[in-house]
């Protein structure tokens, strides 16, 4: 019976024009009996042999497995609270009244500027449902025609029209003045993120763009971490007017840190390499 770690024979011929390396046609043999072969047309050794003697044939390392298992999980963790989200910002602001289910002292704003507040939540909603599919590769260089039309709608619906009203209600905000400004800087950095990312891949530099829509989206994901800050607020009995202020800081803030360390600094080199069909 054969066994599974048994040389294969090479087949000796050349491929694509190539002829075999070593004198007088002989072949140099490398390791246990793999004859190489040079092609002249790739400049390279190659040889159209099997595993050798004792080699065996290896499956991915556990580590790389569950990185790309951890990668999946958090892409589809990160749609499903995404898409949540604007599901229900959907539902409660096209058919409950405005502010049903806010603070009353929040409903007040909310019921003096109602065109604001429309534009942006249902602006934002389209950058929700958008964002975590702009940052897949897999759809990315499956349909690249795709993923540009989506981030235009991203960029220029979504993240424009949607932060130019939560840049307008982020004056009216509850809170007093910490509130206003931790929602106000987060509107201009959701529009100057917006506008580096769009910069970016009209240089052709893909690299770039893919970082500041990383960044950009961490923002937009604040819609998400608002609504769960808010919650665990309530649960741990802290006033409603001491915490609003924080979490208008503390839902985009951390977003942000985050976005930085666990993406762009550590996927940097992987991103130029993978990006480069973008700039055709």
């Amino acid at each position: 019976m054969a066994d599974r770690f048994s040389r294969r024979v090479c087949e000796h011929r050349p491929i694509g024009g190539g002829v075999p390396v070593g004198g007088g046609g002989a072949g140099q043999r490398l390791g246990d009996g793999a004859l190489p072969v040079h092609d002249a047309r790739l400049g390279q050794l190659s040889c159209r042999c099997g595993p050798v003697q004792g080699q065996r044939q290896t499956s991915q390392a556990p580590w790389v497995v569950n990185l790309s298992l951890m990668r999946r999980a958090s892409f589809f963790a990160l749609a499903f609270l995404s898409l949540g989200v604007a599901g229900y910002a959907v539902f409660a602001y096209a058919f409950w009244p405005l502010g049903r289910a806010l603070h009353p002292d929040m409903r007040v704003a909310f019921e003096a500027h109602p065109v604001g507040i429309y534009t942006h939540v249902f602006a934002s909603v389209i950058a929700l449902v958008l964002g975590p599919f702009q940052l897949s590769a897999r759809l990315r260089s499956a349909h690249l025609g795709l993923h540009r039309w989506m981030g235009r709608l991203y960029l220029g619906v979504g993240v424009l029209v949607g932060g130019l009203a939560g840049l307008f209600m982020a004056f009216h905000a509850y809170g007093g003045l910490v509130s206003r400004l931790g929602f106000g800087s987060l509107a201009v950095a959701w529009l100057y993120t917006g506008l580096r990312a769009w910069l970016a891949i009209r240089s052709g530099d893909t690299a770039s763009h893919r970082r500041w829509m990383v960044r950009n989206f961490a923002l937009t994901f604040a819609a998400v971490t608002l609504r769960l800050w808010l919650p665990a607020a309530v649960v741990s009995g802290i006033p409603f007017e001491l915490a609003y202020p924080v979490i208008a800081w503390l839902c985009w803030l951390p977003n942000l840190v985050l976005a930085e360390l666990l993406f762009n600094q550590t996927h940097a080199p992987s991103i130029e390499r993978k990006d480069q069909g973008l700039r055709q």
